[in-house]
This record gives C-alpha cells, structure tokens and sequence, in this order.
C-alpha cells in the first residue's frame, strides 16, 4: 500500500507538468559616446596653388579623404553634436581653413545634421558645431559610410610663403 501511495504521487506530479515555462533575464545597456579619425585617402595634405592668371586669386586645394566614425548610445533625450577645435596659432595669417563634415549613408539611427562649412582663420576656434543632432546611432567603419571630412584651405591675399607647417584638427563629441 505504502509503495502504491509513493507511485501514486510520482504519477501525478508528471501528469500535472506543463509543457511550457519562462525565466527572467536581465540586461543592461551602456551609454556609449565613441569617435575615430580614419584618413582613408592618406595623410591630409592641402596647399595654395598659382593662379591660371596673374591678377586671379591664388587657387584653393580641398581633401576629401578623411571620415569620422562614431557610435553613440544617447542618455534618454539626450542630443550630441560633434565640435571642431583649431588652436589660434596653427593657422599662419592670410589663411583659412574650411571644415565641412557630412554624416553619410551608412550604419544606422540618427547620425545627426552636418553639411555647413566651418572657416577657420588664425583666430582658431574652439568647440565649433561641425554636426548637430546626434541621437544613438552608429556610423559603420567601411569607407564612404563614416562622416565625410571636407578641408579647403583659402588665402585672404596677405599670406604669406609657408614651406610645410602642421595644423591639429580635434574633434569632439558633446554631450
């Protein structure tokens, strides 16, 4: 009787057993503000050339090459923009240096607004909006699919011969 009892009760907990089942699990999401520099074309190089003409103005370079990178999990409503700085004395007298950053295609989210040249002269600048709007998003890492970088550089007719200088572009993100 005992041992029929004990059966009894094992048969009916399997008899009651539900085909189905769930469990918790938890997750957690990092807020995440990361940019990278890629010079996909080369090391930046840009000159002032001779005019086809005397009396013309001498002819501008531009470099396209380069293209900022960058994945962002934004806090709640947060927006993020990306800030240019130049420091004041690396950009010699009579020059200008002219920063456009386009947000492209590729990756996904809210890469934010860009498009607007920056002009840059040997006042520098610190902390100017190259991209505005930034929501979480990223930019992917394959060429044409990061933020594009535009440089022009421009005389103003007063500069001066310059055999090589370096000037430093920094990047931020704010938030």
């Amino acid at each position: 009787i005992i041992v029929a009892g004990v059966l009894l009760v094992f048969a009916s907990g399997i008899a009651i057993a539900a085909d189905t089942d769930n469990h918790d699990i938890t997750i957690s999401v990092s807020a995440v503000y990361m940019l990278a520099i890629n010079e996909f074309g080369g090391a930046v190089t840009l000159s002032i050339g001779d005019p086809l003409n005397a009396g013309e103005a001498p002819t501008a370079t531009a470099n396209t090459g380069t293209e900022l990178f960058y994945t962002v999990v934004a806090t709640g409503t947060d927006t993020v923009g990306i800030n240019v700085s130049v420091a004041a004395s690396d950009i010699p007298s009579g020059l200008s240096l002219g920063v456009t950053v386009t947000p492209g295609a590729g990756g996904a989210g809210d890469k934010g607004t860009g498009g607007t040249t920056i002009w840059i002269d040997d006042t520098g600048t610190t902390g100017t909006p190259v991209v505005t709007g930034i929501s979480s998003c990223y930019t992917d890492t394959t060429p044409d699919d990061g933020a594009e970088i535009k440089y022009e550089l421009l005389s103003d007719g007063t500069a001066q011969p310059v055999a090589s200088d370096t000037i430093t572009v920094t990047y931020t993100l704010t938030y």
